[in-house]
């Protein structure tokens, strides 16, 4: 989801994130800013540059995360043999390494696609870095919410960029995978109203 809307948003953007492992330096020493770069990294470069980061409109979505996981899952692409949801489930983590996979160098979004949202939005006092948070179902609300803060998003919605065809998501929880997710995501669940989809 956060593809699409960062698509939705290049036309005014002057800093575009980037399919990146981590951060890097261009050939003119500009910072490379990754996608699912936390709202942290983001901040510190921002001090580094001297750009008032408080001042931007910060946002980012949350998702139902019984379907955040299955989609992650299989969004995974790992050489050899890739576990079955319940050995990923239940060895992910909700802050740390993430995904599932200590020690390796993964991608961002499987290391922090399996992050709570405080995980991954807060800071080192545990206050929120971002003004907003917006539920990736409520996405046709948000380019009417963006224009009423000023930007000029052209569209009156945000297409989908990597969108995979749906699946039933009863072939991937068992009862105890649900209550797994229920635990681990409690806090989530409550704020955002979200149920077990199936």
């Amino acid at each position: 989801g956060s593809e699409s809307v960062r698509k939705a948003l290049d036309p005014i953007s002057d800093v575009r994130g980037k399919m990146a492992i981590d951060f890097s330096k261009d050939p003119d020493g500009e910072y490379i800013i990754p996608d699912h770069a936390t709202p942290m990294e983001v901040r510190a470069i921002f001090r580094e540059k001297g750009w008032p980061f408080e001042e931007y409109f910060r946002f980012v979505f949350v998702r139902n995360p019984w379907t955040r996981l299955v989609s992650l899952y299989r969004f995974i692409d790992q050489p050899g043999t890739k576990p079955s949801f319940a050995d990923w489930l239940v060895n992910s983590r909700t802050s740390g390494r993430g995904g599932g996979e200590e020690g390796q160098v993964i991608r961002r979004s499987r290391r922090f696609g399996t992050y709570t949202l405080d995980n991954f939005v807060c800071d080192e006092t545990g206050t929120r870095l971002v003004d907003q948070v917006f539920r990736m179902e409520d996405m046709p609300s948000v380019p009417a919410q963006l224009r009423a803060r000023g930007m000029p998003i052209a569209d009156d919605f945000i297409p989908a960029v990597n969108r995979q065809p749906p699946v039933d998501i009863n072939a991937y929880y068992t009862p105890a995978l649900k209550a797994v997710v229920a635990m681990r995501y409690a806090k989530d669940i409550a704020e955002f109203h979200y149920s077990y989809p199936g």
